[in-house]
This record gives C-alpha cells, sequence and structure tokens, in this order.
C-alpha cells in the first residue's frame, strides 16, 4: 500500500499487490486528476490525450520516473472571481485570471491558510518563481494562453 498526499495534505491511499511494495509512502504531490491516467495504465488502457493529468503508474510502482513537483488547479471557471493555483513543495499560489497574487501560502508553518503572504515584500522572489511556474502550467494545458505564451482571451 502506498500513502500520497494532495495539495492540502489529504492522504491517498493506493493498494496494488505484486505493484505496490506494502508500507510505501510519498510525500509527493498528486492531483485528483492525476487519478485517471493512472488507474487507465494500471488496467492496460492509454489516457485519452486530452487528459490534463499525469500518469504516475511508474512513480507510484517505484520503477524510474520523474517525481511530480507541483500542482496546478483552476477554480471558478467562467465566473468573474474565476482563479488559478499552484503548489509546489509546501508554499501554494493564487492569482486571478490577470496574473495578480491573490493569496500565497507556507503550507508547513501555516496548514489552515490563516495568513497570506501574498503582500509580503521579502517573498517577491518566491512570488515571482511560483507565478513562472504557473505560466508553465498554463502553457502545457492550454488555459487562456496558446503554444506561444500569448493569452487567448
Amino acid at each position: 500500500d502506498a500513502v500520497f498526499e494532495e495539495s492540502i495534505r489529504i492522504p491517498l491511499a493506493i493498494r496494488y499487490p505484486g505493484v505496490i511494495k506494502a508500507g510505501t509512502r510519498s510525500d509527493a504531490l498528486v492531483s485528483q486528476v492525476d487519478l485517471m491516467p493512472t488507474l487507465l495504465r494500471w488496467c492496460g488502457a492509454a489516457p485519452p490525450e486530452t487528459a490534463q493529468g499525469r500518469d504516475l503508474s511508474a512513480f507510484i510502482a517505484g520503477q524510474p520516473a520523474e517525481r511530480p513537483d507541483s500542482i496546478y488547479a483552476q477554480g471558478r471557471r467562467g465566473q468573474k472571481d474565476e482563479w488559478r493555483m499552484v503548489v509546489q513543495g509546501y508554499e501554494k499560489l493564487i492569482a486571478d485570471m490577470e496574473g495578480n497574487v491573490t493569496h500565497l501560502y507556507n503550507l508547513a508553518d501555516d496548514p489552515y491558510e490563516m495568513a497570506n503572504l501574498a503582500n509580503v515584500s521579502a517573498l517577491q522572489l518566491k512570488r515571482d518563481a511560483l507565478l513562472a511556474l504557473m505560466r508553465v502550467w498554463k502553457r502545457k494545458l492550454g488555459d487562456g494562453v496558446d503554444a506561444s505564451g500569448l493569452k487567448k482571451r
């Protein structure tokens, strides 16, 4: 059995005898959208090309694979208060659709997200790095940008 945790550190337990060694634990970032392509691969089916999640079957099974280092999420799609989120390590950044940072949290120090660090000047480099990572995710997923990185909307 393997235990993985999502961005807000919700445990995820997967049991696959003969593939996952019992007692395996990981603190890798896994998103719910990663479950479908991973489970399809274990069932012998290829994930659809349109799937946004990552096939983590090799990583979870302990085979050579890229370790997930961040997750990306969208919220309030089509609403005036639509947002995007990226989590890397214990840093969580939320931005509006114009790329303005609205929230920044350190989930290790503040797991309940009570202290918004978005306006702390000493964290400018961290904000910029997470915004750059968010742009990579947006471009990769075609979320509001075309392949050149220019906005679609």
